[in-house]
């Protein structure tokens, strides 16, 4: 994507209504979701049921840059009330096996050490800030040259809510102590770029983290999952261990989603159900990845 259609998306982005879509045929679009649907009964979390996540787990189980993520069900999907989601209903999601996540994102010096590049937009932010302005396609290369693999949509948004039924893990409202957003992502380091306002990524783990030790899960840059994009997936998807693998196509071009928040959206669309694409051969300076990877044997 060309700098001047990031600036352009980056600028409309705040007073668009989501649903709207700005050239469908650009493969550099990234796209809002559609129309909101009623939210859903509040007796609904009675289902979420966590596993054992015992102190040490992650030790054991997972290589020491990740974290341990117990199988468990989830409502994946908006927040009853939650404004600005427009997402289908939450809906009950079981994840029966356990699996590893990235602590943080993969950083602009674990991405060069691998790929013998540096592919990120903000070099200025540093080393230890995740890389972004990475494809779907070199993302998945990435963690897969590193023993990894990206995590599915359903595994991302379980591991970033950790447990919690809220907007976010720590509650209703945005919260600068654990996230790097549109009001607080201002840079002292130059962006090299006009239409950025002064903002731009920041070293990873600088935010609290989640209660299982995740961090940026809300903030930071928005990041790739495996899964094929489809507006109506949470009504047709399977209960268990979903992941959509069906091509969605658009003027020749198969998209992705990409999730959570980034630098430059506003508190409207930080939330933890936030959910994005565009096409997989695609780039931003707003979005980067993290991976995942099936546990280890004890």
């Amino acid at each position: 994507m060309s700098l001047l259609s990031w600036a352009l998306l980056w600028t409309l982005a705040a007073p668009l209504a989501a649903g709207s879509v700005s050239g469908l045929c650009n493969a550099a679009a990234m796209l809002q979701e559609s129309a909101p649907v009623a939210s859903p009964s509040r007796d609904l979390p009675e289902i979420i049921s966590i596993g054992p996540r015992k102190p040490g787990d992650s030790g054991i189980y997972c290589p020491t840059d990740m974290e341990y993520i117990p199988p468990g069900t989830f409502l994946m999907g908006c927040y009853p009330g939650e404004t600005g989601c427009f997402m289908s209903l939450a809906h009950p999601v079981t994840l029966t096996r356990g699996f590893c996540m990235d602590r943080t994102e993969v950083t602009q010096r674990q991405y060069k050490k691998s790929a013998g590049f540096n592919a990120a937009f903000f070099r200025r932010c540093g080393p230890e800030c995740p890389v972004e302005n990475v494809s779907w396609e070199q993302a998945y290369r990435y963690c897969a040259r590193v023993g990894k693999r990206l995590p599915t949509e359903a595994e991302w948004e379980y591991a970033a809510r950790a447990g919690m039924w809220d907007v976010f893990w720590w509650g209703h409202e945005p919260d600068g102590a654990y996230l790097w957003y549109r009001d607080n992502s201002f840079v002292k380091y130059k962006t090299g770029c006009s239409w950025c306002g002064g903002r731009g990524t920041h070293p990873v783990a600088t935010k609290r983290s989640n209660p299982w030790g995740l961090h940026d899960m809300c903030g930071n840059v928005s990041e790739w999952v495996v899964d094929m994009y489809d507006r109506h997936w949470y009504q047709r998807s399977p209960d268990k261990d979903p992941v959509n693998t069906e091509p969605y196509i658009v003027a020749s071009f198969s998209y992705r989603v990409s999730r959570g928040g980034n630098w430059s959206i506003d508190d409207h669309f930080v939330f933890i159900s936030y959910r994005s694409y565009a096409a997989q051969d695609d780039s931003s300076p707003a979005i980067g990845f993290r991976c995942a990877r099936d546990k280890l044997a004890p």
